[in-house]
């Protein structure tokens, strides 16, 4: 099947509020009156679930089913039919939603985790960084993470996580906005901002969840020159995983 039929498919089958009249006969205690009385205050979830799988001229509409209800089979059969047998069915058990590690609350920070301006939903820590001469950590980020798109000021509250993801102030409070390279209407090359580490917050600039860990640092090519004009010439590491 292709990509776009088995899409249109999925969206009418999901219109029609598959699984739905199978849960509602499922819900019902035995021997109750099929009636919207009846029914209790929180049913349980769909009995399945609709995807897409498969690959290029070849895609299937994905059957995903989470639990056993009367019932179940029959609407099976008709999906299959209405898909013309291009389905791929999987039994999955109940599915939980979990959040993810990135948007939850980090100490040490982490890169990749939630962080965002108090005034943003949520954004991403990309790494952590530090100024010459200083060994303070700061937070490097987008501009319209961090600062706001520019509506931010010095000073600013940074908080992990995110507000999106349950970050409040005060309590989650690990940074605050120190500089941000400004947008402007167009050619922007840069999108980025630096807030630095609040006291007693930490933050590991290795670690790569699930990936590995940093071998290394690198200077930026600014630090570099300096360094070369000042007579401080040091080798520099480059990042590796």
């Amino acid at each position: 099947m292709e990509l776009e039929s088995v899409r249109a498919l999925k969206a009418e089958l999901l219109a029609e509020d598959i699984g739905k009249q199978v849960v509602t006969q499922a819900a019902l205690p035995e021997g109750a009156l099929r009636k919207h009385s009846a029914l209790p205050e929180h049913p349980p979830p769909p009995p399945l679930s609709l995807g897409i799988s498969g690959r290029p001229h070849d895609y299937r509409l994905a059957v995903r089913v989470v639990a056993a209800y009367p019932g179940l089979q029959q609407e099976i059969e008709r999906i299959t039919a209405r898909a013309k047998g291009e389905v791929s069915i999987r039994v999955v058990g109940r599915v939980a939603k979990q959040q993810p590690w990135t948007r939850k609350r980090q100490r040490p920070l982490l890169l990749g985790c939630s962080v965002g301006h108090v005034d943003i939903t949520a954004g991403t820590l990309g790494a952590i960084v530090r100024k010459p001469e200083d060994t303070r950590d700061r937070i490097l980020s987008n501009n319209h993470v961090l600062a706001n798109e520019d509506l931010a000021k010095t000073g600013d509250e940074i908080l992990q996580q995110g507000d999106y993801d349950g970050g409040k102030p005060p309590a989650d409070v690990c940074a605050r906005l120190e500089s941000a390279v400004a947008l402007s209407q167009s050619g922007n090359l840069v999108d980025a901002a630096v807030a630095l580490v609040s006291d007693g917050i930490g933050a590991d600039p290795t670690t790569l969840t699930g990936l590995g860990a940093l071998a290394g640092v690198r200077t930026s090519p600014v630090q570099d020159e300096e360094r070369v004009a000042a007579g401080r010439r040091s080798p520099v590491r480059r990042q590796r995983l």
